[in-house]
């Protein structure tokens, strides 16, 4: 809550609004308007998560088959699975960040969405849609080809017992 009201700050300031600090943020939010918007919050990252998953699998799976798993094949299955979940969040992400903004109109996340539905339609809901995707694709392509790639390592130094090889010398 307080990064992005860090990073709205500037609109704020150019609408007439003061500048805060990061302190002042947080005594102005109180306890709990630090938690103002966190029903969307699940409402984006709960079904974000139930997507990257399986659409990942899926494209890791589909990519290497049966062969050997590549960096390049394990990084383009995270960037897309990454890009997949999050144009489905994105709604629930610009219902987030808008009920979060400093002077927020809206009283929470169905409140939000019907005013932004009745005011600037449907298309309003996917706005940066793009912009989350180009963040995502990179990030899970870089996550997910280390997470595997780690896991290759770490399963490969694995004895019968359970305790990594040649990590310690008795």
């Amino acid at each position: 809550m307080v990064k992005l009201r860090m990073q709205l700050m500037s609109a704020e300031v150019a609408k007439g609004l003061p500048r805060m600090s990061t302190v002042q943020v947080i005594r102005d939010l109180g306890f709990k308007g630090m938690f103002r918007g966190f029903g969307a919050t699940l409402a984006r990252d709960l079904p974000y998560n139930i997507v990257f998953f399986p659409v990942y699998a899926s494209t890791k799976s589909f990519l290497c088959g049966d062969g050997p798993e590549s960096a390049a094949k394990l990084i383009g299955s995270g960037a897309f699975a990454g890009m997949m979940a999050a144009w489905l969040g994105t709604p629930m992400d610009m219902v987030k960040t808008r009920l979060q903004a400093r002077g927020s109109p809206h009283r929470g996340v169905l409140d939000c969405m019907r005013t932004v539905a009745a005011t600037e339609g449907l298309p309003a809901f996917f706005k940066g849609a793009v912009n989350r995707m180009a963040v995502q694709a990179p990030m899970y392509a870089i996550v997910m080809a280390a997470f595997e790639l780690q896991k290759k390592y770490l399963a490969a130094g694995t004895s019968d017992t359970g305790f990594t090889a040649g990590t310690q010398s008795d």
